[in-house]
């Protein structure tokens, strides 16, 4: 599906500069992007060997983030001259694992591209990337496991329940205290995941809660479609707020789990 887009856009010369693809299992959606790159603007030789494309993600499996100096370097590559295709292309695998400044220097390529260059984001937490970010980029969305999609892991949902003891709240709380990013990525996608699910079981009758989501709804005041969509606006705001602006995690955690008791 994404690579069918991808090529759409190109066929009618309407490639842009930037894309954002969200999606719930980012090797398929690399492959697709590769083999997108690899048949339409890249055609000479192997891709990975090719002096046109750069290919960014964490240095290893210790890694936190994807550095500043990652995204300079990509910066020169992308404003030096093309070798052979007369286009030069990247890829960021994973682009919410960059740290705040190496997202801020990677808006920078975005405010001004370079000519003929193609920027392909690739995440599964689009909601953790800058929002300055997000609104310069053509987003892509695409579930590949539509079901996985709304499992919600119950692990992030039992700090939220009025019945959890605060002991385990605390102990929940306490896991942002080394500023895992990965953790707070994993809480506030399923969190989002979670209140937009609740919205649509309002509408749709169809939608299955499990029996801790339903006691979660439970706690809010009311369950009209208006109400819960206050909420998620409330609480989308708060995580994008502290993504961008790298505000302290626990600090976060607190004021959204006292969103979900009112």
């Amino acid at each position: 599906m994404i690579k069918k887009y991808l090529e759409e856009h190109y066929n009618i010369n309407r490639l842009h500069n930037s894309y954002l693809i969200n999606i719930d299992a980012i090797d398929l959606a690399l492959e697709e992007v590769k083999d997108f790159i690899k048949d339409k603007i890249l055609t000479k030789g192997e891709l990975e060997r090719n002096p046109d494309y750069m290919y960014v993600q964490k240095t290893d499996s210790t890694s936190k983030n994807i550095s500043v100096e990652q995204i300079r370097q990509l910066q020169n590559f992308l404003y030096k001259t093309s070798v052979i295709s007369g286009q030069k292309i990247a890829l960021i695998y994973a682009a919410d694992k960059m740290n705040i400044n190496a997202a801020n220097c990677c808006l920078k390529i975005l405010e001004e591209p370079p000519a003929n260059t193609h920027l392909f984001l690739l995440t599964e937490n689009a909601a953790s990337i800058l929002p300055t970010i997000r609104s310069r980029c053509v987003k892509i969305n695409h579930h590949y496991n539509q079901i996985e999609k709304f499992a919600i892991d119950e692990r992030f949902i039992n700090p939220l329940l009025k019945s959890t003891p605060l002991v385990d709240k605390l102990a929940f709380i306490k896991e942002f205290a080394a500023k895992d990013r990965d953790v707070w990525i994993e809480f506030s996608s399923s969190l989002e995941a979670l209140l937009a699910k609740f919205c649509r079981k309002i509408i749709c009758s169809e939608i299955k809660l499990s029996s801790i989501e339903q006691e979660l709804l439970t706690q809010f005041k009311s369950d009209s479609p208006q109400y819960l969509q206050m909420k998620y606006e409330q609480i989308k705001l708060m995580i994008d707020e502290t993504n961008e602006f790298d505000l302290d995690l626990r600090a976060s955690c607190v004021l959204i789990i006292d969103k979900f008791r009112k």
